[in-house]
């Protein structure tokens, strides 16, 4: 059935409600825009999924498309998928890169050591806004580490 219609009859029908002859496009095109993908991607499962998201996106605005263009309408999907998907990546990749020399680095910068002075300071600020007989527990919990039974047994 692949190559029985053409695309703009596929799409013409499509947008009638039959929505099974979508089938048509995603076999005639699936294949050509996942190698796009994976070239721009370099990863073969980052691929499937942006490719998957294209056809999704493709069926859902399927009114929006030009007829005649069906395939360069669904390349620019796909690309401005891709780029979504490259962003996220980068943007990760930036995270991560920055969470892991922050968080292994020996030598703390002055916004790191206020962060850590802050982290430490937080439990004690918190002890202190509790009632006073509350404070020698919470001292015990959550500053010196101890189990509730240890807390328990300190406390008697």
């Amino acid at each position: 059935m692949v190559q029985e219609i053409s695309d703009d009859e596929a799409v013409g029908r499509v947008r009638s409600g039959d929505t099974r002859s979508y089938e048509v496009l995603v076999a005639r095109y699936h294949r050509p825009l996942h190698r796009v993908a994976q070239r721009l991607l370099r990863s073969e499962a980052e691929a499937d999924d942006v490719v998957q998201a294209a056809h999704l996106l493709a069926l859902t605005h399927i009114q929006q498309c030009g007829g005649s263009g069906y395939f360069r309408w669904m390349y620019s999907i796909l690309l401005n998928q891709a780029r979504t998907e490259m962003r996220k990546i980068k943007r990760l990749t930036n995270i991560e890169e920055s969470c892991t020399g922050w968080l292994s680095s020996p030598i703390r910068n002055p916004e790191q050591q206020a962060v850590d002075q802050e982290v430490t300071h937080i439990p004690q600020h918190a002890g202190e806004a509790l009632p006073p007989d509350y404070q020698p527990a919470f001292r015990l919990r959550a500053m010196q580490d101890l189990t509730t039974a240890e807390t328990g047994s300190g406390w008697a």
